[in-house]
C-alpha cells in the first residue's frame, strides 16, 4: 500500500491529475523510476511486478476457494514477510508454485551446511554476479517458503523453524562471502586465495532464533597477522577489507528484481555509524576492552561466531566475551543496574513517540520482550554467567540464572512464562500480517486469526493475557534491576 501510494502521488505531481498511469515512455519512466529511488527502469519495473503480485496473491488468499476459507489458519500460509512494521507485504519474497510447495518437509529441515549447498548449486549455474544475485534470492526465497509451509501445516513446530532459518542465516553469509571473493578477483583481476574476515552475530542470530523477517545484527572484523594474504598492487588492507564488507552486504540486503534477502544492521559495530564497516581484530578488541559502554556490553552478551574463517571467529568470540565479563565485574552494581534501566528507558520512550494508535507495542514497551532481555542481560554481566555454547536461547539462559540463584524462582516463572507468550505472539504476528513489534487491537481479523493459532478462544482472551503477562514482566524487572547485589 506504502509503495503503490507513494508512486501515486508522484505520477500525479508529474502530470498535474488525476492519473493512475505509469509513462511507457522510457525517458519519462525513468523519471518516475529515479524518484521512487530506483536504479534504473529495469529495477522499477521489477519492483512493481513484485509487488502486485504480492498484491494479487493476499486479494485471491482472503477471497480465494471455500477450502481456504473454513479456517482461519492457513490464511497466512502464503503470508510474506514485511519491508518495514507498517507494511504488510514483502517484495523480497516471491511466489512458489504449488509443486514446490508441496515438496516433502524434510526439505525446510536442512541443515547449515545443506542449505549453503542448495544455495552453492543455484549460483554456480550463473556466470555473472548480477545474475548470480538473482538466483541466490530465488533459491534462499524457496527455502524460506519451505520453512513456513512446514510450520503452517503442523510439520515444524516454532523452535524448530527457527533454527532451520537460524540455518539459513548462516549458509547466506558464506554464500554472500563467497560471491564477494569472486567479485573482488573480477574487479581486481588477480587470484585471491582466501578472506581473513569474521562474521560475529548479535541479537537474533547470536542466540540462534532468526524468524521471518529478522534483521541479521552483526560486527565484521578482519585480521591477517601474518599478511598472508597476498593485496591488490597499491591496495591497504583496511581499504581491501571495506570492498569485501561493502559487496557482503549488498550481497545480502541489496533490492533487485528478484528481491532482497535480509536486512543488515551494523550499528552495534564499535563506534557505531561513526566506525567503518569492518574493523580489524586488535582495534575491536582494545575498543571492547577500553571503550565500549555499558549498552555495548549488555548486547556483546550474544555474541556469536556466525561466518568467515571459523577458528578465527570462534577465537574472537571467546575473547569478546571474556573482556566484557571481565569488565562487568569491576563495574558497580548499582551503576550496572542504572544505565541498564536508563538504556532500556530509552528504547521505551523512542518508539512511544512514533507509536500509531493504540497498538500494544510488545518489544519495546513496557512489560515487554526488551524487559526480559535486559534484566536477563544484566544478570549475566553482575553475576559473571556467559552465554553456553550448548544453547543460547533465551529459554535455556533464564533456567541457567534460576540454577545459579541470579533469578528468584519467582520472577524466573514470570519472565519465563512471559517470553514464551510474547514470543509466541511475535512469531505469529510475522506468519500473520508480517514484521511488526505491534499488536494490531484494530484489525479484528489478524487478532482472530492470532488468537486461533496461539490456541486461545478468542481476541478478549489474547489481549487479557497479553495485558496480564506485560504487568508481571515489568514488575519483575523492576524488582531485578531495582535491588543489585
Amino acid at each position: 500500500y506504502e509503495f503503490l501510494r507513494h508512486l501515486e502521488h508522484i505520477l500525479q505531481m508529474e502530470n498535474g491529475l488525476q492519473t493512475h498511469t505509469v509513462p511507457a515512455e522510457s525517458d519519462r519512466r525513468g523519471l518516475v523510476a529515479l524518484r521512487m529511488r530506483c536504479e534504473t527502469s529495469e529495477i522499477f519495473d521489477g519492483e512493481i511486478d513484485s509487488q502486485t503480485s504480492n498484491v494479487h496473491r493476499i486479494f485471491e488468499r482472503v477471497f480465494g476457494s471455500g477450502d481456504v476459507l473454513q479456517s482461519e489458519v492457513p490464511a497466512a500460509k502464503d503470508g510474506v514477510e514485511s519491508g518495514s512494521d507498517s507494511m504488510g507485504l514483502d517484495a523480497g519474497s516471491q511466489p512458489i508454485d504449488d509443486a514446490n510447495a508441496n515438496q516433502p518437509a524434510a526439505a525446510a529441515l536442512s541443515s547449515r551446511d545443506e542449505y549453503f549447498a542448495q544455495l552453492h548449486d543455484a549460483i554456480q549455474k550463473e556466470t555473472d554476479f548480477r545474475h548470480q544475485l538473482g538466483a541466490f534470492r530465488r533459491r534462499w526465497s524457496h527455502s524460506i517458503e519451505e520453512i513456513r509451509t512446514a510450520e503452517l501445516d503442523g510439520i515444524l513446530d516454532v523452535q524448530r523453524a527457527k533454527r532451520a532459518q537460524t540455518a539459513l542465516a548462516e549458509a547466506s553469509i558464506e554464500i554472500a562471502l563467497d560471491l564477494a571473493h569472486e567479485d573482488l578477483e573480477r574487479r581486481y583481476n588477480t587470484k585471491i586465495e582466501r578472506l581473513r574476515i569474521a562474521v560475529i552475530g548479535l541479537g537474533k542470530l547470536g542466540g540462534g532464533a532468526i524468524d521471518y523477517g529478522s534483521d541479521l545484527d552483526l560486527v565484521l572484523v578482519y585480521d591477517d597477522p601474518n599478511k598472508a594474504l597476498e593485496l591488490p598492487p597499491e591496495t591497504a588492507e583496511a581499504e581491501f577489507y571495506s570492498r569485501v564488507a561493502e559487496i557482503f552486504v549488498t550481497t545480502l540486503s541489496s533490492m533487485t528484481r528478484d528481491g532482497s534477502i535480509y536486512r543488515i544492521d551494523l550499528r552495534l559495530r564499535p563506534y557505531g555509524k561513526n566506525g567503518q564497516s569492518v574493523i580489524s581484530a586488535p582495534a575491536f578488541v582494545e575498543y571492547v576492552r577500553a571503550s565500549a559502554a555499558i549498552w555495548e556490553l549488555l548486547a556483546y552478551v550474544k555474541i556469536r561466531a556466525v561466518g568467515g574463517e571459523m577458528n578465527f571467529a570462534r577465537e574472537l568470540e571467546q575473547s569478546i566475551r571474556e573482556i566484557i565479563h571481565t569488565r562487568a565485574g569491576s563495574i558497580d552494581p548499582s551503576d550496572l543496574a542504572n544505565e541498564t534501566r536508563r538504556v532500556r528507558t530509552l528504547l521505551e520512550n523512542e518508539k512511544v513517540h512514533v507509536r500509531r494508535s493504540k497498538d500494544v507495542d510488545i518489544k519495546y514497551g513496557p512489560g515487554g520482550m526488551l524487559d526480559i532481555y535486559f534484566a536477563m542481560r544484566y544478570l549475566q554481566l553482575r553475576d559473571n554467567i556467559p552465554d553456553r555454547s550448548e544453547d543460547r536461547s533465551t529459554d535455556f539462559m533464564l533456567g541457567v540464572l534460576r540454577e545459579t540463584g541470579s533469578l528468584s524462582a519467582a520472577d524466573h516463572e514470570v519472565l519465563l512464562d512471559g517470553y514464551r507468550f510474547l514470543s509466541a505472539l511475535d512469531h505469529d504476528l510475522r506468519l500473520t500480517i508480517g514484521r511488526t513489534t505491534r499488536l494490531p487491537t484494530a484489525n479484528q481479523k489478524a487478532l482472530d486469526v492470532v488468537s486461533q493459532r496461539m490456541g486461545l478462544a478468542s481476541a478478549a482472551e489474547l489481549v487479557e493475557r497479553l495485558t496480564i503477562h506485560r504487568l508481571n514482566i515489568r514488575s519483575s524487572f523492576d524488582k531485578i534491576l531495582s535491588a543489585p547485589l
